[in-house]
């Protein structure tokens, strides 16, 4: 006899519930789509970052040129984000840091030259003596949106010559050699500064005894500088002004190119003057001479004047290049001046030599 009763009671499921198989289900498929799209997510937020940073560092590099311009002096590793700072008008710790809240850092040539004197170095200010030739004048701006840097990389002056050059030959995308690193090469950023490149080079040439020319830069009338005769380097856009023994008549130039200039008859001139010598008194500027010498007619089965002053300007060239090495006695470029001073020689014997 049937009971209702005694009839099994099923709890009847809301219309459009879930059974725990079908939400199982639709978790694993949330954890696959996540297996496979949050890389892709997160390789595009890696590849937006790095975007970011490389035109943040270009950025920071045209405020950097344009700062050092205006206000004529160079930062160190300590003063270097608060000079990017004030000149984009932001916070030094904007500078500072990447969108990481990791520290850019400040990596200097251990051979860096720059300043009046040999051995001297960042911080430069500019001042009437300008600079001797800038050597190695080379910074790196590194930064990393992944792990830090190892602890031997750090702000200031690399610990060795070797590693500053490993760093700045790293190709892009890659670890520099010989860094002991768990980081990827793709985030680091490298910014390559060649100071050397925002520096005019000046000739001058005056007597040795009075009356001698003077000279102030910029809006400097106060400390009037006394110049040698040489070459002197100047931060470009600096404006120079000669002056004569006096302090007055100033010959103002902005530098952009390369100039000379020759203190003769207590006024400046452009040119550099030879030294009077032998009762020639005509010829007596550089360009003036050269000019002279090639107008003059060649000599039958003779080198042309053109090849002799071809010899010269190789010879200079070599003597340069050896100098920059520090004068060795052997080496490449101690060969390279020896053949040039012979060509030079060999030359000049064969166009006064009698037919």
């Amino acid at each position: 006899m049937w009971h209702p009763e005694r009839t099994s009671r099923r709890t009847a499921l809301p219309a459009g519930a879930w059974t725990l198989l079908e939400l199982m289900a639709v978790l694993a498929a949330f954890t696959l789509l996540s297996v496979i799209f949050v890389p892709l997510v997160l390789r595009d937020l890696d590849r937006s970052a790095r975007d970011l940073e490389s035109r943040e560092m270009g950025r920071i590099q045209s405020a950097l040129e344009q700062a050092i311009r205006r206000q004529r002096q160079i930062p160190d590793a300590s003063t270097w984000a608060r000079f990017v700072a004030t000149e984009l008008g932001r916070r030094t710790e904007d500078v500072w840091t990447n969108s990481r809240g990791l520290r850019r850092l400040w990596i200097v040539d251990p051979r860096f030259r720059v300043g009046p004197a040999p051995g001297t170095t960042l911080p430069y200010p500019q001042r009437p003596a300008g600079s001797m030739e800038p050597r190695n004048a080379r910074v790196i701006l590194l930064s990393s949106l992944g792990e830090p840097p190892p602890a031997t990389v750090r702000d200031g002056v690399a610990p060795s010559t070797a590693r500053f050059d490993a760093l700045w030959s790293a190709n892009p995308g890659t670890t520099p050699s010989g860094w002991s690193w768990s980081g990827r090469g793709e985030d680091l950023t490298l910014l390559r500064l060649d100071f050397g490149d925002l520096f005019v080079p000046v000739t001058l040439s005056q007597p040795g005894e009075p009356p001698q020319g003077r000279l102030s830069i910029d809006d400097d009338t106060t400390n009037l500088f006394l110049p040698a005769s040489g070459q002197t380097w100047y931060l470009r856009d600096t404006l120079l002004r000669l002056r004569d023994a006096t302090g007055d008549n100033p010959v103002t130039v902005l530098l952009r190119y390369p100039v000379s200039f020759s203190f003769a008859r207590s006024s400046w001139r452009r040119g550099l003057v030879l030294p009077y010598g032998g009762g020639h008194a005509t010829g007596s500027h550089l360009e003036e001479a050269a000019d002279r010498f090639l107008g003059t007619p060649n000599r039958p089965d003779h080198p042309t004047q053109a090849q002799t002053l071809l010899s010269a300007s190789n010879y200079f060239a070599a003597y340069l290049d050896w100098e920059r090495d520090g004068f060795p006695v052997l080496g490449a470029s101690a060969d390279q001046v020896r053949a040039a001073a012979d060509t030079l020689d060999s030359t000049v014997a064969d166009l006064i030599r009698t037919p």
